[in-house]
Parts: C-alpha cells; sequence; structure tokens
C-alpha cells in the first residue's frame, strides 16, 4: 500500500505505478546516502586534536573507514544537515574535504 502525494489517496495494490484517483506517478525510492554519527568532520577534528598533530591522509581515510555510518535517504541526511548547520566532509573525498576544513578552522581560530 502507498499513499499518493499529490491527492492523498491511500493505494492497495503496490504494483500500481499511478493512483488510481489522479493519475499522478507514485514517487520513486529515494536514494540512500551515507550520514556519518556522529559527523565525520567532528570525528576527524577530535583525533586531530587527541594526536596534537595534523593527521596524515592514511589516518584520516582510516579514521573514515572505522566510523559509525548509517545509509539513510536524501531527504533524512538533508535533515540531519540542517540540524547540525553544516555540510559534512563527503566519505569519497575524505582526504579533500578535510585538508579544506583544517585550514577554514585554522583561520577561524586566528580571527
Amino acid at each position: 500500500m502507498w499513499q499518493c502525494a499529490k491527492c492523498g489517496t491511500q493505494v492497495d495494490d503496490d504494483a500500481w505505478v499511478d493512483c488510481w484517483k489522479c493519475g499522478a506517478n507514485r514517487a520513486p525510492e529515494e536514494a540512500l546516502v551515507p550520514v556519518f554519527m556522529p559527523s565525520l568532520a567532528s570525528i576527524l577534528l577530535h583525533h586531530e586534536k587527541k594526536k596534537g598533530a595534523p593527521l596524515t591522509e592514511d589516518e584520516a581515510l582510516a579514521i573514515r573507514d572505522r566510523a559509525t555510518v548509517v545509509m539513510s535517504p536524501v531527504s533524512v541526511a538533508r535533515e540531519v544537515e540542517a540540524k547540525r548547520g553544516y555540510r559534512d566532509v563527503e566519505p569519497e573525498f575524505c582526504w579533500l574535504e578535510w585538508c579544506s576544513l583544517r585550514l577554514t578552522l585554522a583561520n577561524e581560530e586566528k580571527a
């Protein structure tokens, strides 16, 4: 069973692609994306402060690979991002984005 996003009608048969009442197409399933808990940025920052020196690329990637991550629909990931107030480091570009974030944080500390 699914509910039409356009008119709210309950459609009992999952095999139906269109709403029987208004003809609207059923919304496609949302893509799943990784959401780190806590954020990957905060995890990397914690480890770097604990180390007392900049993380190496190998260290950052190993931390990423051991971190807790949940696969969530895009809409849920956007809600988490909005609640955090910042965009997290993308796991695929972990090292590059971490280096950029580290510079931003260093500049903010100087100001």
